[in-house]
């Protein structure tokens, strides 16, 4: 998670590192939310500064993106010069370039590489064409690597451009998968596996094939391929690549799946385990990034530490032990006097999507008759903000699950009485929901489930 710094911080910073902590922190924010959903004002938030003091170093969220793209082009070409004028061999220097590409330039700034390769076209054209003849100039690089290693008999002949364009694309598809602290292989085993599985298709002489079929001892010297077997290689290559990546999805799916199995009501918790605050800070990001109806985000997450306010909120909350003995409880706080359509809060959450004027009136109206003629006549303004707080509680969950953290969802409160208790501003906010977080204490309670085909219909 991007470490926030206050604006005294981040002066104390040297001009270029301001310069790369924006960088950065605004790659962050537009690989999470996409360059069109992020504001400046997200920004600067982000970092901890003002508007103002943003402004100082980007005149505007184009000029930041196009700053990133420079960014990333130093970062490609940084070692990758290096590699390509080394005395070595046209193999040892290809695979080199391969390392660099998954490790170095990939793996290392995911959310950089995230960015360049899905907002190329919010670029101005100037800066869309520098980074399309960079590309270019990469490719020419790697299409010379292989040249050479085809001169010198190292490599099978084929046509080198295509090859560069193979090569490059796997290499490139990483940022769709790779998830940093969640992924079932490191960087090094990533590049290793891929530099094995590209080499037995461009390295000649390589016994290993990526099919079956042997040739014959007796067969004749084959003549030189031809475009099409050379395009059937590398179709073949690209699809033993593409199931790699499906086995690594599947584990990534089946992964969301053993969290959802290992999720339960915990009763009973270990109280001498406590979460680590990193994981805590996942936990309450994920939180944050839930998704609520027209974005209005009415919610406040409360983390309840304190050992003395848990012991008071207990006999308010039915006697249940996880509110003393969990690790953490988190109070999820509704905000009604947010959401009504004359609030400033709501003129406000729709401004910050930056649409030109008549469409973001346009938002306010639909939401105003959605909320009068929909909502306010079938429930209060509090039982529309707790549904929003429920999809966050349920990120929480999963989020914990997927890191062996235990959680239960408690409704079992007498709601005047915690918020008493709490201090609560009951003007600002209504308690919805508790979450107790930790470890469990002894084995998972039996878990019941009704079958998915009694609750799924297609239509």
């Amino acid at each position: 998670m991007e470490t926030k710094v206050n604006e005294s911080g981040f002066r104390g910073l040297d001009k270029s590192l301001r310069i790369q902590k924006i960088t950065a922190t605004a790659a962050g924010l537009f690989h999470r939310k996409g360059y069109r959903s992020t504001t400046l004002d997200d920004v600067s938030k982000e970092l901890g500064i003002t508007k103002a003091a943003l402004y100082h170093y980007v005149s505007s969220k184009e000029k930041l993106l196009s700053t990133i793209y420079i960014q990333a082009l130093e970062n490609i070409f940084r070692n990758t010069d290096k590699i390509a004028g080394k005395d070595l061999p046209p193999d040892v220097r290809l695979r080199l370039i391969i390392q660099n590409h998954i490790k170095g330039i990939i793996i290392q700034s995911i959310s950089m590489f995230s960015v360049f390769f899905t907002e190329e076209n919010q670029l101005p054209e100037k800066e869309f064409r520098k980074i399309r003849r960079e590309k270019r100039k990469y490719t020419q690089i790697v299409e010379g690597i292989i040249e050479e290693g085809i001169s010198q008999g190292l490599f099978k002949k084929t046509d080198p451009k295509l090859q560069a364009f193979a090569i490059i694309g796997m290499c490139n598809w990483v940022y769709k998968w790779y998830k940093p602290g969640h992924n079932p292989f490191t960087p090094d085993q990533i590049a290793d596996h891929f530099v094995s599985l590209l080499e037995r298709g461009y390295l000649k002489g390589n016994t290993q094939e990526m099919t079956n079929i042997r040739t014959p001892e007796t067969a004749v010297e084959r003549e030189p391929e031809t475009k099409k077997e050379q395009y059937k290689k590398l179709k073949d290559q690209c699809m033993s690549l593409i199931k790699l990546i499906d086995e690594i999805e599947e584990n990534h799916m089946n992964a969301v799946i053993d969290a959802l199995k290992f999720r339960h009501a915990c009763k009973k918790f270990d109280p001498e385990k406590k979460i680590p605050h990193k994981k805590l800070g996942i936990i309450l990001e994920a939180a944050c990034l839930s998704p609520s109806s027209f974005g209005m985000e009415a919610w406040k997450f409360l983390v309840l530490e304190s050992k003395e306010i848990r012991e008071q909120l207990r006999p308010v909350c039915w006697d249940q032990a996880q509110i003393t003995d969990a690790s953490h409880v988190i109070v999820i706080l509704a905000r009604p006097s947010l959401v009504a359509p004359s609030n400033d809060y709501v003129k406000a959450n729709f401004l910050r999507r930056e649409l030109p004027e008549d469409a973001t009136l346009a938002y306010i109206d639909r939401y105003k008759w959605h909320m009068e003629t929909e909502v306010f006549p079938r429930m209060s303004a509090y039982a529309w903000c707790a549904k929003q707080c429920y999809i966050a509680l349920a990120n929480i969950m999963t989020a914990a699950a997927s890191m062996g953290i235990d959680s239960c969802p408690m409704e079992g409160f007498e709601k005047d009485k915690v918020e008493t208790i709490l201090k609560i501003d009951k003007k600002e906010y209504e308690v919805a929901v508790l979450v107790a977080l930790g470890f469990r204490a002894g084995g998972q309670t039996p878990r019941r489930r009704y079958e998915s085909k009694t609750l799924i219909e297609y239509r």
